[in-house]
This record gives structure tokens, sequence and C-alpha cells, in this order.
């Protein structure tokens, strides 16, 4: 099924730290980002990325719930989509204080529910990889009260947190181009993996049939809700 259904290492990689990529050009020239993850080898592929001049990323393999750094190293953290995702987030958000100085930010974003697109790729998952894969990718969605995101984030020791609600419009590459790439790179990478080259073909395919009513000329535009809360140490 070649490259479309095997998205290269370079691109997965790109995919899953774009994030830190993005943070490290806010901060440039003089301010620098430290990328963190659990999985050594997403690191290694984020490692042999070559970066703009200019732009300085430290990569540090560690989990969220026990933060390789000393306490007040970091004057920002940000976590998009990962909060949900933690065994532990009350520890989690406890760990992202600790390495704050006292006049550090959190930043960090949910999903507050499924767009088209993400129905439609629950769906695929659930008839083509099964049931586990599904419950992977509802987890995604699990944080999206907003009352109780301001919960765990004063509950964790900061102060001054104030939830934004933010309806937008969520573009993405052509589901042929994209949905195995954006696959890759998250929770259910392996079982996607496992499931062989048919099934990674039929989820394109459902993909493309489902959400064809959201594909214009530049690729996927899809309705999209998330809340994004800020908070000082």
């Amino acid at each position: 099924m070649g490259s479309v259904l095997r998205p290269s290492s370079r691109e997965r990689g790109r995919w899953a730290f774009r994030n830190s990529r993005l943070a490290a050009r806010r901060v440039a020239p003089g301010g620098a980002v430290t990328g963190v993850d659990l999985n050594e080898g997403m690191l290694a592929l984020a490692r042999r990325l070559p970066l703009p001049p200019g732009i300085t990323i430290q990569w540090r393999q560690g989990s969220a719930v026990a933060l390789p750094f000393a306490d007040g190293t970091y004057q920002v953290v940000l976590c998009q989509q990962g909060l949900q995702f933690f065994p532990d987030r009350l520890k989690a958000l406890g760990e992202m204080r600790r390495v704050l100085t006292s006049a550090g930010r959190v930043a960090l974003s949910v999903w507050t529910g499924a767009s088209p697109y993400f129905v439609a790729q629950r769906e695929a998952l659930g008839r083509y990889v099964g049931v586990n894969a599904t419950m992977a990718s509802t987890a995604a969605f699990s944080l999206g009260n907003a009352d109780e995101l301001r919960g765990l984030v004063q509950d964790a020791g900061f102060r001054d947190v104030v939830v934004h609600h933010v309806r937008m419009t969520l573009r993405l590459p052509p589901p042929e181009k994209f949905v195995l790439k954006h696959l890759s790179a998250g929770p259910v990478a392996e079982l996607v993996a496992a499931a062989g080259d048919e099934a990674r073909a039929a989820i394109v395919a459902h993909m493309q049939t489902v959400i064809r009513g959201y594909v214009d000329g530049y690729g996927v535009a899809v309705p999209q809700e998330v809340n994004v809360a800020t908070a000082h140490v």
C-alpha cells in the first residue's frame, strides 16, 4: 500500500513534536524549549529532525507524573491534548507546578467533544481495528467538562485559573495524506500498526467517505471545540 499507509519515521516525529517546535520559534532568539516524551524512540526521531537557525530544543525522556527536572526550572509549561491521557492527572499537574518558577504559568488544552473527523475516526477504528482502539480513541475526549478541568488545575495548587471555551475550524490535510500519520503519533499507534495493510487501507477509505462533505480545495475543514486552561503558580 506504499508510503501513504506507512508514514515514515520523519513524518511521525514531525507530527508528534510540532508544538515544541512552534514554541521554540516564539521564544527565539535567546529562549529555549525542552520537549518531554515517555517514548525514547519518538525522542530519537525528534532529535533527527533539523531545526531552523536560532531555534533551540532540548529533548528529554520522562513521564508527565515524574518530570525529570529540578524545582523552579521553567517559566512556562505547555501541555496540548495530553492531560486526558495521563494515568494520574492531578499528579501530572502537580509536577507541572513543581518545575515552574514562582512567577510561572501553565497553559493546557483538551478536546471538549468529538468533531465529525474524530467521530468518523472512532467508527473506523472500531470497525477495522477493534474495541481496544475505540476505547483509546474515546479517551481523547474524557476531560471535556470545563468545571472538572478547572477543579483539577485548582486542586494542583494553581491560582487564577481560567478556562476558555474555544470554537474553531480544524483544518487538516486530505484523509489519504493525514489519517494514518495522525494515528501513528497517538495512543492507538501500535494497534493500528498491528492491524495490517488491509485494515489501514479500509480506515482511510472509511474516513474519505464519511467526511467527504467537509473536504474543500485545501483539505478537510471540520468544526471542533476545545477547552484551554491557563493559570499561575
